[in-house]
């Protein structure tokens, strides 16, 4: 079923305002209103790109932050004014010489594990960042990388791309040597709430547990699969080749898998699936961006 949506566009122009000048005090008033007018006009603009509703909220306020991540790779925005600005690195992170792009917490107190992109250094480099500014990298081998999740005990997975595809990739913070176990394809991995790692992937949605070996969870072989899983990992995007939509689902359970689905939304074309914090559904279609909250299917 199909749910309410908004776009985010570029501010039309609005020519400027010149008053005649053969009647000084009619040139006054005629500007006074015209320009009352486009303030009127340009105060509605800005407001829909602000306030759009569904249901009494405002899904998208100013500062909040969507992630995109894909096979090829991940971006970020923020919203700025009403409108997707496109982040280079991390908020909070200023006064650092080098620019976090990920950071999620670790397994030890006053320390965040992170992804940065090092001056000099080609891709970016997965490292421990403390309170204190310092920072331990880890993982250095030229790859771009993204999607960190973080268990308590330390192991970590997250994907690391060459070329258009990304491999995911398993380590252990605690282990002093770090060796790297790759899991296989897959991308936009994140931590359940049952301490397991689910990730998407060119067969589904997928379970990865402590030793890299991989399980089904909702089954959908497709090379062009697209989708997302939310913050929560709780609700997961999946395309749907078949019927042109992106269908949603909720997982209960990763072992054994159960999941129940929750809806679809129509979408055409090549796009980019988001998740907001507070799990509102973002589509990116070119330039263009889509608002859309989880559809619940009818019981």
């Amino acid at each position: 079923m199909d749910t309410p949506q908004t776009s985010f566009s570029p501010t039309p122009a609005v020519p400027p305002v010149v008053p005649s000048h053969s009647d000084t005090t009619s040139s006054k008033h005629t500007s006074v209103w015209l320009v009352g007018g486009v303030l009127i006009v340009l105060a509605s603009i800005v407001g829909y790109f602000l306030f759009w509703t569904n249901g009494g909220t405002v899904p998208l306020p100013d500062g909040t932050v969507v992630q995109f991540h894909t096979s090829a790779g991940s971006e970020s925005y923020i919203v700025a004014r009403g409108q997707p600005v496109r982040l280079s690195g991390l908020a909070g992170f200023e006064g650092l010489p080098f620019t976090i792009i990920e950071a999620v917490p670790s397994y030890l107190p006053n320390e965040q594990v992170v992804l940065a992109k090092v001056p000099a250094e080609s891709g970016l480099v997965l490292g421990t960042l403390r309170q204190d500014g310092s920072f331990y990298p880890i993982i250095r081998d030229g790859k771009e990388k993204s999607s960190l999740a973080v268990r308590p005990d330390g192991l970590t997975l997250l994907g690391a791309f060459s070329g258009a595809s990304s491999t995911l990739i398993l380590l252990n913070l605690q282990a002093s040597d770090h060796s790297v176990i790759e899991v296989g394809e897959g991308w936009g991995a994140r931590l359940g709430s049952d301490g397991s790692f689910i990730a998407l992937s060119s067969k589904g949605l997928i379970r990865i547990d402590a030793s890299g070996t991989e399980s089904a969870v909702i089954d959908r072989a497709d090379s062009n699969i697209q989708g997302a899983i939310s913050p929560s990992a709780l609700i997961v995007a999946l395309s749907n080749s078949a019927t042109g939509q992106l269908d949603f689902f909720k997982i209960k359970s990763t072992k054994p898998a159960i999941s129940a689905y929750l809806g679809s939304i129509f979408v055409e074309g090549s796009y980019a699936v988001g998740f907001t914090d507070d799990e509102t559904v973002v589509l990116k279609i070119g330039d263009t961006f889509t608002v859309h909250t989880v559809p619940v299917h009818p019981q």
